[in-house]
C-alpha cells in the first residue's frame, strides 16, 4: 500500500531524499513503452536462454504462464504470448538512454541494476517518476531501505518511509520471498522457510556471521540490506555528450521513400560532427500523430562509419513504431562517444623491418643469413650455433658449421 503525505508535512516533502525506481523486468517495461498508443499489448514474457520463461507480466500470469515453463509449453497454453529477450545490447542501450533522460530530474543518479536506479529527489519528483514511467518507487533516507520499499508497492505508486524514523516497523512484516528480487535464491528462501523464517524481520534477527554460515555467497548481497552499511548519498552521473541532427517535416510522412533520404542525411550530419570519435549508441526520437516515441540501438563495438551507423538508425526507427502513424519530426542522437587510442609505433616499426628484409633479399638473393641455436650444450661456443637462411629467402643453410679437424689415428707396425 502506498503511503501518501499529509498537509502538515509540506516542508518535509520538499526535502530531498533518496528515491529508488524499480522497472524490473526492464525488458517487459521497454516492450510496453515501445508499443504505440492505441495498439493492444499482448501478454509478455522474458527469457534468458531461449528455452525457458524467466518472468511474465500480469496478463500472462493470469493465463497460467509462470516462470520456469518452457517457451513451447507456454505458447501451447497461451498462443498470443510474446517472448522477448531479457538482456542484450539493445536492452543495455535503452537502459543507458533512460538513465540519461532521468538527468532532467536530478544530477545524482546511480544505477543499481538493469531496471533499478537510485536518485536524490523530493516527494513531488518521486510521484512524477512513478506516474510518468509506471515505476514502483520507494522513498526513504537510505538506498537500501528505499530499494526494499519498491518490493512492497505496485507500478505507478510510491511507498514513502518516514524521515528520521525507524523504517523496519514497516519493512519487517515483508514476506521473505520478496528478497529474491535483491539476490536471495529461491532455494534459500525454501530452506529458510523450513526453519520457520518467513518474514524479513525474522531474518534480520540473524547476525551477519550466522547468515554467512547458512547462506554462503548469497549472504554477501543480503547483509547490506539487513545490517548495513546503508548508503545515504547517491553518486553523481555526468551528463552525456551527444551529437544530434533534427529534421521537421512540412507534412506527416509515411513512406520509406520520404523517410529514408532524410534519415541518411541526419546520420551523415551527426557522424560528421564526431570529428574522429566513435559512437556506441544510436537513438532515434520520433514525433507523430501527437505521440512521441523513440528507439535505441547499441553497437557491439564503437562505430564511426556513417554506413554502419545508418543501419542501426533504421533498426532504432523500426523499434519506435511510429512510421505507420506518420512522422512529423525526426531526431538522430549519437551517444557513448569515445576517442579510440591506437598504437602508432608498434605496428609501423614491424612493417618497416619486414619491408627492409624483403628489399635486402631481393637485391642479394640467397645471401641473407641468421644465427639459430644448434647445440646449446656444446663445449665450444662456435659449435652451439649455425647459420640458416633468413625467413625472407626461405633457403636454410645446410648443416652446421664445419667441425674442428679430428686428430689422425696413428697405426704402429711391428
Amino acid at each position: 500500500m502506498p503511503n501518501g503525505t499529509t498537509p502538515s508535512n509540506t516542508q518535509r516533502d520538499r526535502a530531498v531524499r533518496i528515491a529508488v525506481a524499480n522497472l524490473t523486468p526492464f525488458a517487459l517495461w521497454l516492450r510496453r513503452v515501445a508499443t504505440p498508443t492505441g495498439q493492444p499489448i499482448p501478454p509478455l514474457a522474458i527469457t534468458r536462454d531461449d528455452v525457458r520463461i524467466d518472468g511474465v507480466d500480469a496478463a500472462a500470469e493470469a493465463a497460467g504462464v509462470t516462470a520456469g515453463m518452457t517457451i513451447a509449453g507456454a505458447r501451447q497454453r497461451l498462443p498470443s504470448l510474446d517472448v522477448v529477450p531479457a538482456a542484450g545490447p539493445g536492452i543495455d542501450a535503452a537502459w543507458e538512454a533512460h538513465l540519461d533522460a532521468l538527468l532532467d530530474l536530478s544530477p545524482r543518479i546511480e544505477p543499481l541494476d538493469v531496471g533499478i536506479v537510485a536518485l536524490q529527489a523530493d516527494t513531488q519528483d518521486a510521484h512524477h517518476l512513478a506516474e510518468a514511467h509506471g515505476a514502483r518507487v520507494g522513498l526513504a533516507d537510505t538506498i537500501e531501505t528505499a530499494w526494499l520499499a519498491t518490493l512492497l508497492t505496485q507500478p505507478g505508486e510510491v511507498w514513502t518511509l518516514p524521515t528520521g524514523g525507524d523504517p523496519w516497523e514497516r519493512l519487517d512484516p515483508m514476506p521473505l520471498h520478496h528478497l529474491h528480487a535483491v539476490g536471495l535464491p529461491r532455494l534459500d528462501v525454501e530452506r529458510l522457510t523450513w526453519l520457520g523464517v518467513t518474514t524479513l524481520g525474522a531474518l534480520r534477527r540473524w547476525k551477519p556471521r550466522h547468515l554467512a554460515a547458512y547462506l554462503g555467497p548469497a549472504s554477501e548481497t543480503l547483509i547490506p540490506f539487513l545490517h548495513g552499511p546503508h548508503r545515504t548519498r547517491v553518486s553523481r552521473r555526468p551528463p552525456p555528450v551527444i551529437e544530434m541532427a533534427v529534421h521537421e517535416f512540412d507534412d506527416s510522412v509515411h513512406e520509406p521513400a520520404e523517410i529514408d533520404p532524410i534519415l541518411t542525411k541526419l546520420v551523415r550530419e551527426a557522424s560528421d560532427a564526431l570529428a574522429g570519435r566513435s559512437a556506441q549508441r544510436v537513438r532515434v526520437v520520433v514525433h507523430g500523430a501527437g505521440v512521441r516515441s523513440e528507439g535505441t540501438r547499441r553497437a557491439k563495438t564503437p562505430l564511426r562509419d556513417a554506413t554502419r551507423l545508418e543501419r542501426l538508425a533504421h533498426l532504432a526507427l523500426a523499434d519506435a513504431g511510429l512510421v505507420p502513424l506518420g512522422i512529423d519530426m525526426l531526431r538522430i542522437e549519437l551517444s557513448g562517444l569515445s576517442r579510440p587510442s591506437e598504437a602508432g609505433e608498434l605496428w609501423p616499426q614491424r612493417q618497416r623491418r619486414e619491408r627492409a628484409r624483403h628489399v635486402v633479399a631481393a637485391r642479394f638473393p640467397g645471401q641473407a643469413r641468421q644465427f639459430v641455436s644448434f647445440d646449446p650444450h656444446a663445449l665450444r661456443n662456435r659449435l652451439r650455433w649455425q647459420l640458416e637462411g633468413d625467413e625472407a629467402t626461405a633457403k636454410p643453410e645446410a648443416g652446421p658449421w664445419p667441425k674442428e679437424p679430428q686428430p689422425k689415428s696413428v697405426v704402429s707396425s711391428t
